[in-house]
């Protein structure tokens, strides 16, 4: 990678490649999947772009478990959303 390329992740709904900055990253903690804001955990994670329709993807089609390469329990789709939503918004500030 030439030094002014920004990193890609492929998103696991849409599996369109982004920056890693334009995707929210996934970790799984206790068995519990959460939202990471600022990609500091190490280990594997499950990249989203942060749109419903791709959480919504991702949550059908069994992504989450897939990318984590482990079982993984998803909370609901609504409670999910706020989540990322959240995050997001405290990394614009």
């Amino acid at each position: 990678m030439a030094h002014d390329e920004k990193p890609t992740r492929t998103c696991i709904g849409c599996r369109t490649r982004r920056t890693a900055s334009a995707l929210v990253r996934f970790k799984v903690l206790g068995g519990k999947l959460v939202v990471e804001g600022r990609k500091l955990l190490p280990g594997r994670g499950a990249w989203l772009c942060p749109s419903q329709d791709c959480l919504s993807r991702a949550v059908r089609s069994r992504g989450f478990p897939r990318a984590l390469r482990q079982d993984v329990l998803v909370p609901d789709r609504a409670a999910l959303w706020s989540d990322i939503c959240s995050r997001v918004e405290s990394l614009r500030q």
